[in-house]
């Protein structure tokens, strides 16, 4: 088996195993949250719209991605959960109060400010990492996409 088609296989099997896994929670609770910081409005293009949760599945799964971001991000989620044991179903205002409410803490300052960094990239990066979807958080700051533009990922080169 070539080691490209080894590596996605193993990504795909890994990937499935949290999504379907004990993790789902936590992972939707970062889609959640993702969607909560970038809202969608009549003007601007939000995480939903952006595809941000696709962006970050993408580069969390990927081999590159910093492993205590990894457990940082999930180790996060099941705090915030574990304060806010029905987060998922809360309000709009009641999410912003008790996000607001963790971010009191340094854990959750820090656990928010990752999140944001991650949806500031979905928001702005080259669409071929899966965010910014049709370009439309470029879209939404009036920027002019680059030329030339990135034909693959992570910058793989062919062999």
């Amino acid at each position: 088996m070539h080691r490209r088609i080894f590596l996605k296989f193993s990504l795909f099997i890994f990937l499935g195993s949290y999504l379907f896994g004990e993790d789902r929670k936590e992972l939707k609770i970062i889609k959640s949250v993702l969607q909560h910081m970038f809202p969608s409005t009549k003007s601007f293009f939000g995480a939903q719209e952006l595809r941000s949760f696709s962006f970050f599945l993408y580069i969390f799964y990927d081999p590159s991605f910093a492993k205590e971001d990894h457990l940082f991000l999930l180790q996060g989620a099941k705090l915030l959960e574990k304060k806010y044991t029905l987060f998922l179903d809360l309000s709009t205002q009641e999410k912003e109060r008790a996000l607001r409410e963790f971010e009191q803490t340094q854990r959750g300052k820090e656990w928010l400010a990752l999140l944001l960094y991650y949806g500031l990239e979905a928001m702005l990066g080259d669409p071929i990492y899966r965010g910014n979807y049709a370009m439309l958080g470029w879209k939404n700051l009036q920027h002019q996409k680059p030329f030339p533009m990135a034909q693959k990922a992570f910058g793989a080169q062919d062999v």
